[in-house]
């Protein structure tokens, strides 16, 4: 696709991106483009002419080498992680190397927004929501941003895609039958199955690494916790049971993300005053505070593979950045961090 390495300096549902700045005006407080005076036109024209007439004859000068040293092509054979960023002057999907010193473009959607990238568990494709069609709807990508499919294609808003384990089917929500629901479809966009039926929202889904499970956020308690179901496929519809609200306190809590085992979460709360990202065993045990920051607002978080690091998106530096962080709450350090823009939910697996 040529991109370009690029060298890196509490939404709700999705942010809306900066509109693109307006042509510069004329003069203080006018709307008048500048236009050159109109006696300047004819020596101007008999200028050229001149020139025209006295230079035919000249050498041409060959053009000079016009990148004499071009940025390499990003390599995305090698580890990535995904995220959110307005860098551009609107929302774009980028992908990151490991280490935060690459960076690229994957959707390059200049006059549209882009959020909400899942990578499929092989990380061969990503899914994600865009308003390029008119809609918001979901699509899927390669990740280097190619063969981009539209697979929800519907009027109403639909986001928060999250890949089932084995790559078959795609969770999301959707407010196509009036409120915010849970829905399941087939990875090519078919097959689309409502999986919750309450007037209250439900949102954020995310499927547990080992399949069994999908947690997400809802306001059927009175306020936002996170619940957890289990899912079962039978023949091509899935069978979802037992919902248990698993944090069951009266903060607000969102952007869940399983860890790796299927059984430890990350999460956001404001339960001390602020948003900060916390860890819970999916029976509600184990409640930590990770990222321990009461003078800035952390928010949505990622796994590494092994477990070992999370990601996440903070102010601390007074807009939002990518951090790194290790599953114990120790050696804190920055991942993407570029001071003109906000730099969000980071996806890694």
């Amino acid at each position: 696709m040529g991109n370009q390495v690029t060298h890196p300096a509490t939404r709700d549902a999705g942010p809306s991106g900066p509109s693109l700045p307006p042509e510069p005006a004329f003069g203080p407080g006018t709307n008048q483009r500048r236009r050159r005076p109109r006696w300047l036109t004819v020596p101007l024209l008999l200028s050229a002419a001149l020139w025209a007439c006295g230079e035919s004859d000249s050498p041409t000068t060959p053009n000079p080498d016009p990148d004499p040293d071009p940025e390499p092509e990003f390599d995305f054979n090698r580890p990535l992680m995904a995220f959110e960023t307005d860098r551009d002057l609107n929302w774009e999907i980028y992908v990151s190397t490991e280490d935060g010193t690459e960076v690229a473009n994957i959707t390059n959607a200049p006059l549209s927004t882009e959020w909400d990238a899942d990578w499929s568990t092989d990380r061969q494709q990503i899914a994600f929501r865009s308003d390029r069609g008119g809609d918001v709807d979901l699509y899927v990508m390669d990740r280097d941003g190619s063969n981009v499919v539209n697979l929800t294609n519907h009027p109403a808003s639909d986001a928060d895609p999250s890949w089932s384990p084995d790559g078959s089917k795609i969770a999301f929500r959707s407010n196509r039958d009036g409120d915010t629901e849970l829905y399941v479809m087939d990875a090519d966009g078919t097959n689309v199955q409502r999986l919750t039926f309450h007037p209250a929202t439900d949102a954020e889904p995310r499927w547990s690494p080992d399949g069994s499970k999908i947690l997400w956020r809802t306001t059927r308690s009175g306020n936002s916790d996170l619940w957890v179901m289990d899912v079962a496929v039978d023949a091509d519809s899935l069978i979802v049971s037992n919902p248990l609200n698993v944090t069951a306190h009266p903060a607000f809590e969102c952007a869940p993300e399983w860890g790796p085992d299927s059984f430890g979460i990350s999460f956001v709360t404001d339960r001390d005053g602020d948003n900060e990202v916390y860890l819970m065993n999916i029976d509600g045990t184990g409640v930590t505070n990770l990222t321990n920051s009461p003078n800035s607002s952390e928010f949505w978080s990622g796994w590494s593979l092994d477990g070992l690091t999370l990601v996440f998106d903070s102010n601390r530096n007074g807009d939002e950045d990518l951090f790194l962080i290790d599953a114990d709450g120790t050696n804190l350090r920055p991942l993407v961090v570029n001071d003109a823009t906000d730099d969000e939910v980071p996806r890694w697996r």
